[in-house]
């Protein structure tokens, strides 16, 4: 029998709606979808837009390893016509056979990442909706389309808002999954977004630059997305693993309201501390003490074990930190002469881009 390739497995709607078993609903989803967004160039107050967050590269590079892995141990279904920058061809993104995209609004801000892509996509290519994060496995593509061919939950946009989480933090977002191309049409990037703190700064400068200069390129309209506070209540300290069977990657918790991250394979980012604001700086020499001996007093005896030898060599990196907190410089008409951050770089002076804050 021939391999399916993901065009054929009746990606004409996936049945959502000329099946008999189809969500009585559905109808009246396809209406809704097809009038529910807001148009990215539009600047006003109340907005609903469908967006495609963007990993960081050291997260997109993590990730690709661990592909690879699972594909040598034979235990992965790697696809490599997926592996697709985004971030250097988006005009691609239809080639993709699972797109993680999340519908925000004004009263909804959480993404996956802190920039990404603003899209436009035809009804009969969502795969299914939740008011939630669905975990999906990106790792088996076509498993995940399978399931979808024979279950889908639909819902109308206002119902699916209703649903979603207004409380800032990771995971509170919901989850429309799509596929790139069906018969009906093509997922398209209308534009991009990029997350913004208080004083107007990027969230992920390098990213922002990034996708600034992505946005430059294509004459796409950016969006710029105010952060909500995040409350950060005291939470125990988490090992953090890609899969169950790795070893850990890094380790948090959170306390007097900061976030604490020691990323145990990524030495540029091996302290790192975040306020309620989104601001994210290098942690202090005494912090990251403090956070090492939190960690090895708090972590079971069996989760220290694993990690023992890495918390070590994370002891040894911290005289190269600064002894005291930097101070976060507040957005600047001009950067500075003698800094190439983009910390303070006004974003409006691009020419060719148009610039909307939320």
């Amino acid at each position: 029998m021939p391999e399916k390739n993901f065009y054929d497995l009746n990606l004409s709607g996936l049945g959502a709606f000329a099946n008999a078993s189809c969500p009585p609903n559905a109808r009246n989803a396809k209406t809704d979808w097809e009038n529910g967004f807001s148009v990215p160039t539009e600047n006003t107050p109340q907005f609903r837009i469908l967006v495609h967050g963007l990993q960081s590269r050291a997260a997109r590079t993590i990730q690709m390893i661990t592909l690879l892995k699972e594909q040598k141990n034979g235990t992965g279904q790697y696809d490599p016509t997926q592996r697709i920058d985004l971030m250097s061809d988006p005009l691609r993104i239809h080639e993709k056979k699972l797109i993680s995209t999340s519908c925000i609004d004004q009263d909804h801000r959480n993404t996956f990442g802190d920039v990404g892509f603003i899209l436009s996509a035809p009804f009969e290519n969502i795969l299914d909706m939740s008011p939630k994060d669905s975990g999906t496995d990106f790792f088996n593509p076509d498993a995940e389309l399978t399931k979808s061919t024979s279950s889908k939950s639909l819902m109308l946009l206002k119902d699916l808002m209703s649903q979603t989480s207004t409380s800032p933090g990771d995971g509170n977002y919901n989850e429309i999954r799509l596929t790139g191309e069906t018969t009906a049409g093509k997922v398209r990037v209308i534009g991009v977004f990029i997350k913004v703190k208080k004083d107007g700064t990027p969230v992920d400068p390098e990213m922002a630059m990034q996708i600034t200069a992505v946005a430059h390129g294509h004459g796409f309209p950016i969006k710029e997305i105010k952060t909500q506070l995040t409350i950060f209540n005291d939470q125990k300290v988490e090992l953090h693993k890609i899969l169950p069977q790795d070893p850990p990657i890094g380790i948090s918790f959170q306390m007097n309201g900061f976030r604490y991250w020691v990323g145990l394979n990524d030495p540029p980012n091996a302290f790192k501390i975040t306020d309620d604001q989104g601001i994210a700086r290098s942690m202090t020499r005494s912090e990251a003490t403090e956070a090492l001996n939190k960690i090895e007093s708090d972590l079971s005896r069996d989760d220290l074990a694993a990690v023992q030898d890495s918390l070590k060599k994370m002891r040894t990196l911290i005289p190269e930190l600064p002894e005291t907190s930097p101070v976060i410089p507040k957005t600047s008409k001009e950067p500075p002469s003698n800094t190439r951050s983009i910390a303070n770089l006004d974003l409006s002076a691009l020419q060719n881009v148009n610039i909307f804050k939320f």
